[in-house]
């Protein structure tokens, strides 16, 4: 009677030797690999909307080498998904910024009309989440601003914040 009831246990996979367990882990890691397997096919058909010829430009540029085409769509996709995140979350920062009242008071002076514009503010707002920091960039002109303290005609630069910096008088 006790090899009977041992017997039952082993092929029951409650106790004893771990037969069970081993054949249902070894189960599970087949299921995940035919997983992987109707992934990396459907990775063939997929077209993303990064072409493979950006994404081989720029992972060439970055020293990274992968025969592998799906493994380029896998990281093009990758990169769609990032770009319609930041995209989206610029779109949330927009519409929170026309809805604040400062906006709506300067909304007056505007035309009719409600389009939505996305600012760099609003880019820089979405990307800090992610690490990517973003300021306003000084442009230049190529003539003295009026009222400007050079007067030799040099180059001028004036950052965001509408400052200007240039040759000494």
């Amino acid at each position: 009677v006790g090899e009977v009831s041992n017997a039952a246990t082993v092929a029951g996979g409650s106790q004893g030797t771990g037969i069970g367990t081993h054949s249902v882990s070894t189960l599970a890691l087949d299921n995940d690999k035919q997983k992987l397997e109707n992934f990396l096919a459907a990775m063939s058909d997929i077209t993303p909307t990064i072409p493979d010829e950006v994404v081989n430009y720029f992972l060439n540029k970055t020293g990274f080498t992968c025969p592998d085409q799906r493994v380029k769509r896998l990281i093009a996709i990758a990169a769609q998904k990032f770009v319609a995140d930041v995209a989206n979350d610029s779109l949330q920062y927009c519409k929170i910024r026309q809805k604040s009242p400062a906006f709506r008071d300067n909304r007056n002076k505007q035309p009719a009309g409600s389009h939505l514009v996305l600012t760099m503010d609003d880019l820089s707002q979405a990307l800090e989440p992610y690490g990517i920091p973003i300021h306003k960039p000084e442009y230049f002109v190529d003539r003295p601003l009026p009222n400007s303290p050079t007067s030799t005609g040099g180059v001028v630069a004036m950052d965001t914040s509408g400052t200007t910096t240039g040759p000494p008088p």
